[in-house]
């Protein structure tokens, strides 16, 4: 006998959809499993190594485990430890730099994909075919298929065929936010457009018919009620541009960032440095979502 959902009521077809409670059970308990694997032990992993002193054999990565393991009992000595590498990064002037220089480009690239990505979203959504709609959403898309190496690339040989060769510093900041803009402007434009399409469109009409421009409808209505994407937007393009390696790697004509130094310090083995680096970062991310979280 074959089962026909229409002829149920609703809350028996919520019953017989929703799953047990053994599933959910099972689904988070492999949700829970992966985030420890994947970001609770490479972040302990990280702190570990910051507060070791030794330049590391990247073939000998249990070596600040053991090393820490050793000294525990000592307290004094592990906070001499921590304190020695942390505060010499808050202390050094090129650290201090990088951080400086990575905060400004993610806001510079924050304000500028917000700018242009805004517009593009609204009009995605004001398009009333759907295959146009789906047309340019794909189009959007694809950028996600090409590297980004590839399209900081692109961007660096279009730049010199206009005889943009950026020399001063000033020049290569724009170049850097320029290409941070080319590859993160669609992580701009989907939250915006996700949040777009929940606005109920008898709010629109409403205030049509009261006789409210096109300009004001956007910003007394469409604004307020897309606020958490925008703001998600922001917290993501920002975070993803605070710690970007390949764009200030390849334009940044050796102006310091904090994706450029963790790299450098990784090369040359100082390991404990540069998960310092991390760390701090982390926090730094942790601190923006709590802020987010609290205010959206």
């Amino acid at each position: 006998m074959k089962l026909n959902l229409h002829s149920l009521g609703e809350k028996t077809k919520m019953k017989l959809l929703k799953p047990g409670r053994k599933a959910r059970n099972a689904m988070l308990t492999i949700v829970i499993f992966l985030t420890i694997l994947f970001f609770a032990i490479p972040l302990i992993i990280s702190f570990v190594i910051s507060i070791s002193k030794t330049n590391l054999d990247p073939n000998a990565l249990i070596e600040p485990i053991i090393q820490i393991t050793n000294t525990i009992s000592n307290f004094k000595i592990i906070i001499n430890i921590i304190i020695d590498n942390y505060i010499n990064i808050v202390s050094n002037t090129i650290y201090i730099a990088a951080f400086f220089n990575s905060v400004i480009l993610g806001i510079l690239t924050t304000i500028l994909c917000l700018i242009i990505g805004l517009p593009i979203a609204y009009s995605i959504h004001n398009i009333n075919t759907e295959k146009i709609r789906a047309f340019v959403i794909s189009i959007i898309l694809i950028s996600f298929l090409i590297p980004s190496p590839i399209r900081a690339n692109a961007l660096i040989n279009i730049l010199n065929s206009i005889g943009i060769k950026p020399k001063q510093p000033s020049e290569t900041f724009f170049t850097i936010c320029l290409g941070m803009v080319y590859c993160y402007l669609p992580f701009v434009i989907f939250p915006i457009y996700t949040a777009l399409t929940k606005i109920d469109r008898s709010y629109l009409e409403a205030v049509s018919d009261l006789g409210c421009g096109p300009t004001k409808t956007f910003w007394r209505i469409v604004i307020p009620l897309s606020i958490r994407g925008i703001a998600s937007a922001c917290v993501l393009t920002f975070i993803m541009s605070l710690g970007d390696l390949v764009i200030p790697e390849l334009v940044g004509n050796n102006i310091p960032t904090i994706g450029t130094m963790i790299s450098e310090l990784f090369s040359t083995s100082d390991w404990s440095l540069a998960c310092s680096l991390s760390i701090i970062t982390v926090l730094l991310t942790i601190i923006l979502l709590t802020i987010f979280r609290v205010k959206f």
